[in-house]
């Protein structure tokens, strides 16, 4: 992105509104520049807790390309921001992130949140995740809905240290906490594409999206599309998607919302590859997951990156 006059004067802007909003909190607004062509500008507002400091990231080149795309006018683009703000406000009175030290009493709410590795990586070298391919599961705090939005925290690698436990051990545990919190789901494509279909359960029934797909691919989610990507690496979620199959696999995600499933003797990786350099020049980068095609063996019950 070409960062002219214009784009730094947007972001001075930016800033100025975000100090105005929190002038009274005793928080603290900084810019933080992209460290590597693949990540991006960032305003970090830093709101304290009682027991340390929350923060809330604003993307600040996707931002402005929604100005110059016209996806919104600078005003609606200064509520949302403090319509943002006021929400990492209340999350930060809510308290849970103070409980962040006590593994007993957050555990449960501990779940796994999939973010493209190469964007996040400078965010990244503070979190606890497991990588595959260039998709991090990413350890998250769960908050909840706020104001029909879904809220999370990352948690940060030093507690593991604090909670004596292992990433292995900790992640085990947040990856059945999201199989509980957020079930896996399948949509028809074409009738998703036309807003037709709902979520249908798989994993105990045999939903119409497999009785009836005729070789076209198979959208895999969550309830509610919460982190729907994460569905495919749930516990026992592919095996059970190639037994109704009777195939291998080949996916690819979307976005961070869901992927998309074929029968590896339909579909080629090729086609898989192009079809995902279309979908991810028209997506948000924070909606943006893989450019990659992964692929799932029965034999195995393994996954792995082919393309």
């Amino acid at each position: 992105m070409n960062k002219n006059r214009d784009y730094c004067k947007f972001v001075e802007d930016i800033k100025k509104e975000v100090q105005d909003i929190i002038k009274d909190w005793g928080a603290e607004a900084v810019f933080v520049p992209a460290g590597s062509p693949e990540t991006e500008d960032c305003l970090i507002v830093k709101i304290p807790t009682d027991e340390g400091m929350g923060m809330q990231r604003f993307l600040m080149e996707e931002i402005y390309q929604d100005l110059r795309d016209k996806r919104g006018t600078m005003e609606e683009i200064v509520e949302e921001v403090r319509d943002a703000l006021k929400m990492a406000r209340q999350v930060s009175e809510m308290g849970v992130l103070d409980k962040v030290d006590r593994y007993d009493e957050i555990r449960d709410s501990l779940i796994l949140r999939p973010l493209n590795y190469d964007a996040n990586a400078e965010k990244l070298d503070k979190g606890i995740f497991y990588q595959i391919g260039d998709v991090a599961l990413v350890l998250y705090i769960n908050i909840g809905s706020m104001k029909d939005k879904y809220v999370s925290s990352m948690v940060s690698s030093n507690v593991l240290s604090i909670w004596e436990k292992t990433k292995k051990e900790v992640i085990e545990t947040a990856i059945r906490n999201t199989y509980r919190l957020f079930p896996p789901r399948t949509v028809d494509v074409y009738s998703l594409c036309f807003g037709l279909s709902e979520e249908q359960e798989f994993m105990h029934t045999v939903p119409e999206t497999v009785k009836n797909n005729q070789g076209d691919g198979i959208f895999v989610t969550t309830v509610n599309y919460v982190n729907g990507a994460i569905a495919v690496f749930m516990p026992g979620v592919m095996e059970r998607l190639s037994e109704l199959l009777e195939s291998d696999i080949y996916f690819g995600f979307l976005n961070t919302e869901a992927a998309v499933i074929h029968k590896s003797n339909l579909v080629s990786p090729g086609v898989i590859q192009d079809a995902l350099r279309f979908q991810n020049h028209n997506c948000g980068s924070e909606e943006f997951l893989s450019e990659k095609v992964y692929f799932y063996s029965r034999e195995r019950d393994r996954i792995e990156v082919v393309g």
